[in-house]
């Protein structure tokens, strides 16, 4: 009887001590599963609002609001996000299908760390510009957020290119947000980001 208390007393010990390496590797797991699902879905979330944009960016042309137009399709699409989880949006002069900020070869690549625009390649946006109202764009020398990359041939710039008998342009739209990690046990956060580029729909001959 001793014996098999002795035993009994054995395994339990045992199961404790292999309790005690299984639990945390177990919570790791979960809470990997838990904070990169989370991290994922905002990330798709990222991309739909970069094509979103890219979409609303070719369709509108050369129309003289707009980035504010496409400004609100991508406030639109991240709804869900916090109000300054939209860390940077920069809408770009691609120049090509393959045209990235993200390039360091490409003339925008000087966007993608800049506070403003550079002229004639790229409009840049923080998340308090996401915010503001319709008459801080519309292109006016040296107080519209949209002066840089004017879309509309306007106080001498030529505007954006929306002529079928013409070379096209194409324009990119970058996106870049925050994601915090709620548990910590991976670091703070991660930032996402994702862009599309596409040709500006012709609009006149």
């Amino acid at each position: 009887m001793r014996r098999f208390h002795r035993r009994a007393r054995g395994s339990r010990g045992a199961a404790l001590v292999e309790a005690a390496f299984i639990t945390p590797v177990f919570a790791v797991l979960i809470f990997g599963i838990l904070e990169f699902g989370l991290a994922f879905r905002d990330y798709l979330t990222v991309a739909n609002a970069s094509r979103d944009g890219a979409r609303a960016a070719s369709a509108f042309g050369d129309d003289q609001y707009a980035d504010y137009n496409v400004i609100q399709v991508i406030r639109q699409a991240t709804k869900g996000f916090k109000p300054n989880e939209i860390r940077r949006l920069i809408i770009f002069d691609a120049g090509a299908v393959g045209g990235s900020v993200l390039n360091p070869a490409h003339p925008a690549h000087e966007c993608l760390n800049a506070t403003v625009g550079s002229l004639n390649r790229c409009n840049v946006y923080d998340a308090e510009d996401l915010k503001l109202p319709k008459s801080a764009f519309g292109c006016q020398p040296g107080q519209n957020l949209d002066r840089y990359w004017c879309p509309a041939a306007l106080n001498g710039q030529n505007g954006r290119e929306v002529r079928a008998s013409g070379p096209p342009d194409y324009v990119g739209v970058y996106v870049q947000t925050r994601h915090e990690f709620i548990t910590g046990l991976f670091g703070p956060g991660i930032n996402l980001e994702d862009g599309l580029v596409m040709r500006i729909e012709p609009q006149d001959l």
